[in-house]
């Protein structure tokens, strides 16, 4: 979820010459910005969480007398099967694109923003096929594997910026998210969240100064995403800054720990967990997707897409947070949640907040018809929590309401 409030809300997305969309963030205009960005880059929490899960898995698997080659194949179809579906309906829209008259520019060209969901699922998935490999010499050898892993990461980042070779860089990257992972096995099998304090506070520690080490002192950039004119990237090839941050998040996610299992122990904190990780991988891939739809409906109705994160940019950030939350709802609800986000963010463009105001006293007399929620099975027990739990939609304006929100806007133009 982060990732994608991120993309919608911390986007300043705009035209470029060419038509193209580009998708910087604030970060350089905000004093200290780059401070956020060892909380909000959050992609290394994804392979400490997946090291831990994989573990998991694998332990069980292993007890219940499961081959690695039926381990490595049933996680891979789960992240697989959704992503092909993902690849196929795009490869659809493109050759039907591409067979149109008129110019034709692959979507890569001019949106390469789509293709977001990728690099982390390849790396992932190559993670998954080396569980039975990498969890076998976590069991042996422990945290020498960590200690490896962090001076093959230092040779690699010496040879990549003292050499500039580039390879080195490629090679670092994959050894920092496979560091990642193997942190998420120590953090299970260490038992990390239930150690005394002052240890949970010394990983915090250790991650920190790392990250002020390298940045500091070894002349990294200061943000752990790529900002306009910053030259250097951490996240791009991935550096031995990330693999800092995994451990200051991980030190992070272990302080926090006894409280979250207490809070998690309550059925009305864990219900929304749940629900949300039966579609996380599904938001993940089509987030982009449905945030192009509302651009190109943005876009459509006259708005603009300002390039710089103007004091406008910044007044219209509550209603795409809004609005990039509600919009994830599933099946027909989308649509409406879609549309009712584009009429808002339209209306508050162009006539200010009092329109806003118009249209959601309009929706709300439009709105009548989903607030029943809908069942779903498959969301598992756990204590408390009960399966077929209702999962409400989040709110939006009706098709109803987007047309008389229509009506009122042309009305209020001419």
């Amino acid at each position: 979820m982060v990732v994608t409030l991120w993309h919608w809300t911390l986007s300043v997305t705009h035209r470029t010459a060419d038509g193209s969309l580009a998708m910087p963030n604030p970060i350089h205009a905000v004093s200290g910005g780059w401070l956020a960005t060892w909380v909000l880059q959050i992609m290394p929490v994804f392979f400490l969480v997946g090291g831990y899960a994989n573990l998991v898995g694998w332990q069980r698997a292993q007890a219940a007398g499961t081959t690695a080659g039926q381990f490595v194949g049933g996680r891979l179809r789960r992240l697989l099967w959704p992503t092909a579906v993902w690849a196929l309906v795009w490869l659809a829209g493109e050759l039907v694109a591409a067979a149109l008259p008129g110019p034709h520019r692959w979507m890569w060209e001019w949106f390469p923003g789509y293709l977001v969901p990728l690099w982390f699922l390849g790396v992932y998935g190559l993670l998954i096929a080396a569980v039975p490999i990498t969890a076998t010499l976590h069991a042996r050898y422990g945290a020498r594997v960590l200690v490896a892993l962090v001076l093959l990461i230092a040779v690699g980042s010496v040879a990549h910026r003292s050499a500039d070779l580039a390879w080195a860089g490629w090679v670092t990257a994959a050894l920092v998210w496979l560091f990642c992972h193997q942190l998420g096995y120590a953090w299970r099998s260490w038992e990390l969240g239930r150690r005394p304090l002052a240890q949970r506070l010394a990983v915090v520690g250790a991650g920190l100064a790392g990250l002020v080490g390298l940045t500091m002192l070894a002349g990294y950039p200061l943000s752990m995403v790529a900002t306009v004119g910053g030259g250097e990237s951490n996240i791009f090839p991935t550096n031995a800054t990330i693999a800092a941050l995994a451990v200051f998040q991980l030190g992070l996610l272990v302080l926090v720990t006894p409280a979250a299992e207490r809070l998690l122990r309550r059925p009305a904190a864990w219900k929304p967990v749940v629900a949300l990780n039966v579609v996380a991988l599904t938001i993940f891939l089509w987030h982009m997707t449905a945030y192009l739809v509302v651009l190109w409906a943005y876009e459509g109705l006259g708005g603009t897409l300002p390039a710089e994160p103007t004091a406008g940019w910044w007044a219209q950030r509550w209603l795409w947070l809004a609005h990039g939350h509600g919009g994830k709802s599933e099946g027909g609800r989308l649509e409406q949640d879609v549309l009712g986000g584009v009429a808002d963010l339209y209306l508050h463009e162009r006539l200010g907040k009092g329109a806003v105001s118009v249209a959601e006293a309009v929706g709300n007399r439009g709105h009548h018809d989903d607030d029943r929620g809908r069942t779903d099975t498959r969301l598992a027990d756990r204590g408390g929590f009960q399966r077929g739990t209702q999962v409400g939609h989040g709110p939006g304006l009706s098709p109803v309401a987007v047309r008389q929100v229509m009506h009122h806007l042309r009305g209020v133009t001419t």
